[in-house]
């Protein structure tokens, strides 16, 4: 939730809560996904519209699943640090960001160097352009 959380206030309308019944989310998120793990992944966003998964990055989105690998999210030494910015990472991708090349975005992925456990002002940018 806190790596979710850093993204509130930060742009105008972008909120994350968490809510109880499916029918109100718009993001949900699961613990363990074995696809994921086969391919060395920490986590990954997947979006959706019309019961269909589609790019965000060419068209709107209704949902997204975000998956996080329990083996390497938990127990292949990530600092509670790293986690919660993986965390506030596929958050930037709900709201529509790709990955950035610069380690101080927390759109810069893991494994690339990322130093990032937060939205720097570039991400932030990212997503006021896009809403």
């Amino acid at each position: 939730m806190y790596g979710f959380q850093y993204w509130n206030y930060l742009v105008s309308g972008v909120r994350c809560y968490r809510v109880m019944t499916k029918a109100y989310s718009r993001c949900d998120a699961y613990w363990g996904d074995e696809d994921i793990d086969r391919v060395g992944w920490i986590a990954v966003t997947y979006h959706y519209l019309n019961n269909q998964q589609i790019s965000p990055y060419d068209s709107d989105w209704y949902w997204c699943q975000v998956y996080f690998t329990s083996t390497r999210y938990t127990y292949e030494g990530l600092t509670y640090t790293n986690r919660k910015g993986t965390a506030c990472h596929e958050m930037g991708h709900v709201w529509g960001l790709d990955h950035s090349s610069s380690p101080t975005n927390v759109m810069c992925i893991y494994d690339n160097g990322r130093t990032a456990y937060q939205p720097s002002s570039d991400d932030i940018a990212g997503v006021a352009y896009l809403y």
